[in-house]
C-alpha cells in the first residue's frame, strides 16, 4: 500500500521530465535561433563599433589636425602682425624723418630762393594762428604744406581715383549712373574728376596725407582766405580724423554727402569770420579767381561735367551746409564739435535745418533693406552696387532728366544764382521734398552692358509719394519712349522697341517702387520684390510711428 500510495508521488515527476524534454527541446532551438540571431547582432554592432571608434578616431585626428592647423594659422597670423606692426612702425619712423627732414632743412632752403614758396610760408604761418584763435582748436603737431600747379591737379586726381577705384569698379558706376540718367554710358570717370578739380580748385586738404596743398597762381592776400579755409579742415582733422569719419559711411552715399557737408560748412562758417574782418583778401581772392584761363575752365566744366558732381561736391558742401549751420545756430566750437559725435546722416537735414536742429526733435530718415532680386534674376546676372540716393541726388537726377541729361542746361536749372548752391525750381523741389528715405539694388547682365535696378523710396506722406511718382513716371516715359507721356494712376510700365526691356514704376501709398531695364519676363517679380523690401522708422524720430 505504501507502494501504490507512492506511485503518485513518482510518476509525476517523470511526467513532468517527459514534458520538459519536450518543451525543451522547442526552446532549445528557439534560442539557438535567438543566439545565432544575438551573435550577428553583436557582430553587426562589433562592426559598427569598430567603424564609429575608426570614424571617431579619425574625427578626433581631423579636429586635433585643424585645431593644430588653426593654432598654426593663429601664430602664422600673428607673426605676420607683428611683422605688419613693426613694418608699419619704420614706414611711420621713415616719414617723420622725412617730415622733420623737409620742414626744417629742404623747405627753408627752396623758401630761401622762392618768392612764392615764402608767401605760401607766411601765409600759412599766419593763418594756422588765425585759424586756431578763430575755431578754437590748437593744432597738435604741425601741418604739412606744399605748392602745385594746376595741372597736377588733375594729375594727382586720377591718380587717387585708380589707386581708391580700379577700372572694373569705375565701369561699374557708368553703368549704373548711365541706367539712371545722371551719365553718358561713354562717360571717362577719371578725366571728369580730374576735370572738376582742375577747374574748380584753388587748394585742397588730404586727411590720408595730413598735407595742405596750394595751387600755384593764387598769391599774395588774395591766396589767404583759401589757405584759412583749407587749415580749418587741417586742424579738425587733428581732432575728428577726418578720413575715419568718411570712411566710416563710405558706403552709405547720401550720409556720405551729409557728413561732407558739416567738414565744408564748418570750414565755410569760420573762413567766413575770417573774410568778415578781412575785406580786402576777399577782394584779391576774386581777382586771382577771375583770370581768363581760370575762368575757360570752369565754363568748360559746366559743359563736360555731369551736373549731379559739380552740385553735390560743389555748390551743395560750400553754400547749402553753411547755411544749415548758421540756421541752427553751430557758430561756435564747441557746437561743430558736438555735430561731430552725432552728425546728421542725410542730405534732407542739411536742405532742411529745420530738420536737424541743434536741439529738439529732428527727421531722420527711414531705412530701407536692399529689395531681395537675387532669386529672381538667377546666375544671369551679377550685383554691381547696393546704395541710396537721398533727397540731393533725387533732385539732381529729375533735373536733369528734364533737361533731356543736357549737363549745361541741368547745371542752370539746379544752381540758385542769388546764393550760389542748390536750389531746386519746379517739379524738381516738388517731387523730391517729402523724401523719407530710399534704397536701389543694381544688377549687370554676365557678359552684356545691360544693367537692372531695382529702387524703393518711401516718402513723409502718400501726397509727397505721388508727386514723386507722377513727375518721375512722365520724366521715365519721355526718356524711354522719347516723347512726351502722363502716367497713369498708380502703375505705368515702359517698354523701348526691340529692347524688351521693361522700364516702369508704381505707387502704394507712401511707398514708390521704380524698376529700370527689367527683362520683361521678370519685370513684375522685381516691381513685387521693391514693394516687400521692409521698412523700418529710426528709434530717434519719436513723430515717425511706421
Amino acid at each position: 500500500m505504501h507502494l501504490i500510495s507512492r506511485v503518485p508521488s513518482v510518476v509525476a515527476p517523470l511526467a513532468l521530465v517527459a514534458a520538459l524534454a519536450a518543451c525543451g527541446t522547442a526552446e532549445r532551438d528557439q534560442l539557438r535561433t535567438e543566439l545565432g540571431t544575438a551573435r550577428s547582432d553583436i557582430a553587426r554592432l562589433s562592426g559598427e563599433v569598430t567603424t564609429l571608434s575608426s570614424r571617431s578616431a579619425a574625427e578626433h585626428e581631423a579636429r586635433v589636425a585643424a585645431e593644430h592647423d588653426a593654432a598654426a594659422k593663429a601664430a602664422d597670423l600673428k607673426t605676420q602682425q607683428e611683422k605688419d606692426k613693426k613694418e608699419i612702425d619704420r614706414l611711420a619712423s621713415h616719414r617723420d624723418e622725412l617730415k622733420e627732414w623737409i620742414e626744417k632743412e629742404l623747405l627753408p632752403i627752396a623758401e630761401a630762393h622762392d618768392p612764392k614758396l615764402v608767401n605760401l610760408r607766411d601765409a600759412a604761418k599766419d593763418m594756422g594762428e588765425e585759424v586756431e584763435k578763430t575755431r578754437g582748436l590748437t593744432f597738435k603737431v604741425p601741418f604739412m604744406r606744399r605748392l602745385i600747379t594746376r595741372g597736377q591737379v588733375g594729375e594727382w586726381m586720377r591718380r587717387d581715383l585708380k589707386k581708391d577705384m580700379p577700372e572694373e569698379d569705375v565701369r561699374k558706376m557708368v553703368t549704373v549712373g548711365a541706367e539712371f540718367g545722371l551719365l553718358a554710358p561713354d562717360t571717362d570717370v577719371y578725366a571728369v574728376f580730374s576735370d572738376f578739380m582742375e577747374g574748380g580748385a584753388a587748394a585742397f586738404y588730404k586727411p590720408d596725407t595730413g598735407t595742405f596743398y596750394h595751387i600755384e597762381g593764387n598769391d599774395g592776400r588774395g591766396a589767404r582766405p583759401v589757405v584759412f579755409h583749407e587749415l580749418v579742415h587741417a586742424v579738425e582733422d587733428q581732432y575728428f580724423h577726418l578720413d575715419e569719419f568718411y570712411k566710416a559711411v563710405e558706403k552709405d552715399g547720401d550720409m556720405s554727402l551729409a557728413r561732407r557737408g558739416l567738414v565744408e560748412g564748418s570750414a565755410c562758417h569760420f573762413a567766413s569770420k575770417y573774410e568778415e574782418a578781412n575785406p580786402e583778401d576777399v577782394k584779391e581772392m576774386m581777382k586771382s579767381q577771375m583770370k581768363p584761363e581760370l575762368m575757360q575752365k570752369q565754363i568748360k566744366m559746366i559743359g563736360t561735367v555731369p551736373p549731379f558732381l559739380i552740385a553735390s561736391f560743389g555748390l551743395y558742401p560750400y553754400k547749402n551746409a553753411p547755411d544749415w549751420l548758421a540756421k541752427i545756430g553751430a557758430d561756435d566750437s564747441a557746437a561743430i564739435a558736438k555735430l561731430y559725435a552725432d552728425p546728421p546722416v542725410s542730405t534732407e537735414q542739411v536742405l532742411h535745418p529745420s530738420k536737424f536742429p541743434m536741439e529738439g526733435p529732428r527727421d531722420y530718415p527711414r531705412k530701407i533693406e536692399t529689395p531681395d532680386v537675387a532669386a529672381v534674376l538667377g546666375d544671369g546676372f551679377e550685383n554691381v552696387e547696393d546704395n541710396n540716393m537721398g533727397e540731393l541726388m533725387t533732385g539732381l537726377l529729375l533735373a536733369q532728366l528734364q533737361q533731356g541729361g543736357k549737363y549745361g542746361p541741368a547745371f542752370l536749372s539746379v544752381i540758385d544764382m542769388q546764393t550760389q548752391g542748390v536750389g531746386f525750381k519746379g517739379a524738381a523741389r516738388t517731387a523730391s521734398e517729402g523724401w523719407d528715405g530710399d534704397r536701389y539694388t543694381a544688377w549687370a547682365a554676365k557678359g552684356s552692358s545691360a544693367v537692372t535696378i531695382v529702387w524703393t523710396s518711401v516718402w513723409d506722406t502718400p501726397e509727397d509719394a505721388k508727386e514723386f511718382y507722377t513727375t518721375y513716371g512722365d520724366l521715365l516715359g519721355k526718356r524711354v519712349l522719347g516723347k512726351s507721356f502722363t502716367t497713369r494712376p498708380e502703375v505705368v510700365r515702359y517698354s523701348a522697341d526691340g529692347s524688351g526691356r521693361v522700364t516702369g514704376v508704381e505707387l502704394a501709398g507712401s511707398r514708390v517702387v521704380a524698376v529700370l531695364g527689367a527683362p520683361a519676363d521678370k519685370a513684375e517679380q522685381l516691381f513685387a520684390a521693391g514693394a516687400a523690401a521692409k521698412v523700418t522708422a529710426d528709434p530717434r524720430d519719436a513723430t515717425d510711428r511706421d
